[in-house]
């Protein structure tokens, strides 16, 4: 069943802040080369494409100020690098099987967006 897309707009007095904070992750050459040396027939990932397209986001907990984001990043980088690497290869087996906190650094940029707001008007959030 298809979603239902909202038509209409709120106004900037009636956006809805979430209690969240983004962070979008951007793939560097490390991980297109991990990705593209798997001979399995697949579709070769395209870094500029994935990168400029195609980055993941993920709500984190509500902070309000990007110096937090080396807080928030070794927090979650363990749990973001194995979605990341999951989203190209399901089997953990074909992982990096030591993954540090400077892997994910060198593999990934990170953005952060500490404010999330809901424009969204008469489609309610579903988790």
């Amino acid at each position: 069943m298809a979603k239902r897309r909202s038509t209409k707009k709120r106004s900037a007095s009636t956006f809805t802040l979430i209690n969240r904070s983004i962070i979008v992750v951007r793939p560097k050459q490390p991980f297109a080369d991990w990705a593209n040396s798997f001979d399995d027939g697949s579709p070769k990932f395209d870094l500029e494409e994935q990168r400029r397209e195609a980055p993941n986001s993920y709500l984190v907990y509500d902070y309000t100020e990007s110096d937090n984001l080396r807080f928030i990043i070794d927090f979650y980088w363990a749990t973001v690098f194995e979605y990341e690497l999951n989203a190209w290869m399901r089997d953990p087996k074909t992982w990096p099987q030591t993954r540090t906190l400077e892997m994910f650094r060198q593999w990934f940029d990170i953005d952060f967006a500490p404010v999330v707001s809901d424009i969204v008007a008469d489609v309610p959030l579903e988790i």
